[in-house]
């Protein structure tokens, strides 16, 4: 009587397993993008990954717990712009910024989105909106007080909320990406944001 082997479940080999779980978070995001936390399927997200719905659940134990590993992944794409606030505030390091945070968003339009959406709606107080938020939230801590010291040496508009002038300097530049009625333009945004603040301050 031949003695039956028992079949195992195969283990990926880890570099297998790494380059799977950066595709799910690819696909993943994507999906986040185009239809929001709550229309993002994590069905539809396996089926693209090649990958049955347990595997997602090996990876991430939950879609929330997904989603703040995209929110994570999101934020640091923009990580480097704190680089920027380690110096004194000034209209031609606000250029630069401007022109980086296009670049940044053009390289990755999903991210734009993403932030847009979900990490800026913190008033729903849901579990995803706090990861969203807890990601970004150096981010936009680092560039609020950089504008807040700007606005006191006088560089920057006096008047107006450091958050506020946040979202709206990240609004003026992600907007030509995320509607298809505007056509995004590296100089136009710097010069818009420039030329936005200079009035202010000039008023």
């Amino acid at each position: 009587m031949r003695a039956t082997r028992r079949r195992h479940p195969r283990r990926l080999h880890p570099r297998n397993a790494a380059a799977t779980r950066e595709r799910v978070l690819a696909l993943a995001e994507d999906a986040f993008a185009r239809r929001g936390f709550e229309g993002a399927s994590l069905d539809e997200i396996a089926a693209l990954a090649g990958v049955r719905k347990a595997t997602l659940f090996y990876y991430f134990p939950s879609k929330e717990a997904l989603y703040a590993s995209v929110a994570a992944l999101v934020a640091a794409r923009f990580a480097p712009l704190v680089a920027h606030f380690a110096g004194a505030p000034s209209v031609a390091a606000l250029d630069a910024l401007v022109g980086e945070l296009h670049d940044r968003i053009a390289a990755a339009r999903g991210s734009a989105v993403l932030l847009m959406r979900e990490a800026l709606a913190s008033g729903e107080g849901s579990t995803r909106a706090r990861e969203a938020n807890d990601a970004v939230k150096p981010i936009l801590d680092a560039a609020a007080r950089w504008l807040r010291a700007g606005q006191r040496r006088g560089v920057f508009a006096p008047g107006v909320a450091p958050r506020s002038l946040v979202a709206e300097i990240a609004g003026a530049v992600a907007m030509p990406f995320l509607n298809p009625l505007f056509r995004p333009d590296r100089e136009g945004a710097v010069s818009f944001v420039h030329r936005a603040l200079a009035a202010r301050r000039s008023s």
